[in-house]
């Protein structure tokens, strides 16, 4: 079997696991554009209960493009109160985006 070659990105670390996370592909970028606009606008509190799933699924999209055999459930399983927002954080910075604290404005917005 040949070893697969990953794609470069930002190492994180869920539960016992070290991952280089990848940025999101097109399909990642499309399927998660709304939430990612809210999040430039301070929108988004990935810690808040109500944000988890998307915010798991956006960690999913990203990591199975180096780690195809993952499953959304065992994102889930590795992301807690404590490391969510970093994983969003890297998920969002290794798509080239910088995210807004929740509840503050973008400097230059209304």
């Amino acid at each position: 079997m040949t070893q697969q070659t990953l794609i470069s990105g930002v190492e994180l670390t869920l539960g016992r696991s070290t991952y280089i996370v990848p940025p999101l592909n097109i399909a990642g970028h499309k399927r998660f554009r709304p939430f990612f606009q809210q999040a430039m606008r301070g929108e988004v509190d990935p810690n808040d209960l109500a944000n988890f799933d998307a915010v798991a699924e956006i960690v999913h999209c990203a990591l199975v493009r180096n780690y195809p055999e993952l499953t959304l459930e065992q994102v889930e399983f590795d992301l807690d109160p404590v490391n969510i927002g970093r994983a969003f954080e890297v998920v969002l910075g290794a798509a080239g985006f910088e995210p807004v604290p929740p509840g503050e404005a973008r400097p230059g917005t209304p």
